[in-house]
Parts: C-alpha cells; sequence; structure tokens
C-alpha cells in the first residue's frame, strides 16, 4: 500500500468531494436566489466542516506520523485558507 505522503503529493486540499459539494449547492442557491438555500448552504457548510475535523482524528489515529505530515502540506476543505 502506498504511503500518504507519496499518494497525494500534489494534493493542495485534503477533502476536495466535499468542497465541489459546497460549490455545487452554494451555485444552486445562488441561481434560483434562494435565502432558505442558502441557509441550508451554510448548514451544509458547518456540517461537512465537523465532518472534515472527525475525519482529520481517525486518520491521524490511522496513520499516525504520515497523516501529520500530509496535514501539514494540505488544507483541508478551501485552498489557502482552511
Amino acid at each position: 500500500m502506498p504511503s500518504w505522503s507519496n499518494c497525494r503529493r500534489r494534493c493542495w486540499i485534503r477533502y476536495p468531494e466535499q468542497l465541489s459539494i459546497i460549490i455545487t449547492y452554494l451555485g444552486i442557491s445562488l441561481l434560483f436566489i434562494s435565502w432558505a438555500g442558502i441557509f441550508l448552504e451554510v448548514m451544509l457548510i458547518i456540517s461537512l466542516v465537523r465532518y472534515a475535523a472527525v475525519q482529520d482524528e481517525l486518520m491521524a489515529k490511522k496513520y499516525k506520523g504520515e497523516w501529520s505530515k500530509y496535514a501539514e502540506k494540505t488544507r483541508r476543505l478551501f485552498p489557502f485558507l482552511y
């Protein structure tokens, strides 16, 4: 099994799937100019940020030192921000 540092060397974010969900639903909310949709988007962002934190804890337990090195090089959800 390849190590995390070799496997994902050039990745800027650790959870691209969650970022794509956020962008998609934000686009839909803005397309229909829906305040309810924007409110749900904020709730979605909060839940995905919490999910990413839990995933980080689980991965840190499983991969120990390798994960911490990988986590230092990448961001969670938003490139160059978080």
